[in-house]
């Protein structure tokens, strides 16, 4: 017998969650904004850099402890890997 196991998990610029998400479209809102500079000094931005970017806020903060990483390898892990292990993980959490 097949067994589906639904669950929803995001992290857009300006939605956390998808809550956050709803929210943010009913409200009009929009999550590009301006750029800091501790991001454009990340990007070696030479000129001005670009005004405004859709950025996801805390994507330095990893809990490598919750998927048994260690200390040494948890900064050579791309971000955006780091991304699907958290989202797959809420996406499970969401499902029960």
């Amino acid at each position: 017998m097949p067994i589906a196991v639904v669950g929803m998990a995001c992290r857009f610029p300006g939605a956390e969650s998808v809550v956050a998400l709803g929210n943010l479209l009913r409200a009009g809102g929009c999550g590009v904004g301006p750029v800091p500079d501790d991001r454009l000094a990340l990007w070696g931005a030479d000129g001005p850099g670009p005004a405004a970017a859709g950025l996801l806020d805390g994507i330095d903060r990893f809990d490598r402890h919750a998927f048994r990483i260690s200390a040494s390898e948890a900064p050579l892990i791309d971000p955006q890997q780091r991304l699907v292990l958290e989202m797959a993980w809420q996406a499970l959490e969401d499902a029960g």
